[in-house]
């Protein structure tokens, strides 16, 4: 995967209509000077796997996780931290370039 020319970034929850995230971040691009766009993203439990392991393709660089997936999400991801596992949530996804 190459890096996209504007990093993508997003939320990943249901619902992430109230979610303060995309106008936080948009902001702090701007503001910063930066390239980058930030999605907000509402997924149904039943494509929350198949839409993880896809955006990485799309040029994603990671995502900020929502309720009511913070749990489930340690399932899905390749590597999760020991601060992660103790806690038994996660509230970051990082997408690396070699594809964990």
């Amino acid at each position: 995967m190459t890096a996209p020319a504007i990093p993508l970034a997003g939320v990943i929850g249901s619902p992430v209509a109230t979610s303060r995230s995309p106008r936080l971040f948009t902001h702090w691009l701007r503001s910063m000077g930066l390239k980058g766009v930030y999605v907000p993203m509402d997924i149904a439990q039943a494509d929350l796997a198949q839409v993880i392991r896809t955006l990485p393709k799309m040029g994603f660089v990671g995502v900020n996780i929502a309720a009511p997936y913070k749990e489930s999400v340690l399932s899905i991801a390749d590597l999760i931290t020991d601060r992660a596992t103790l806690i038994g949530s996660a509230n970051t996804l990082i997408f690396r370039k070699d594809g964990k």
